[in-house]
């Protein structure tokens, strides 16, 4: 595993915590790792269209998400799963 590879997972990780952090402390009852990754598509669309930069960004994060994308279902199915739970939701 590359530094690259290390960067990639450690910014999702602390996108996702810092998320999870905002929506307890607001009392949002939302996985935050679906909120991640909202956040990252829309940081990406309006980074391509405004700045140009959205390949850059991609570029950083494809390591972690190529590493990432393995463990899917680990991380990912729970998120999913408790959606329903969410009382903002359903």
């Amino acid at each position: 595993v590359d530094s690259k590879t290390i960067l990639g997972v450690v910014f999702f990780v602390a996108l996702e915590r810092g998320i999870d952090a905002i929506f307890k402390s607001n009392g949002i009852e939302f996985p935050a790792m679906l909120a991640g990754t909202i956040v990252l598509f829309a940081t990406m669309i309006f980074a391509h269209i405004g700045f140009g930069k959205g390949e850059g960004i991609y570029q950083m994060v494809k390591p972690g998400a190529d590493l990432l994308a393995k463990w899917l279902p680990v991380f990912f199915v729970p998120g999913l799963a408790t959606l329903p739970l969410a009382s903002s939701v359903g």
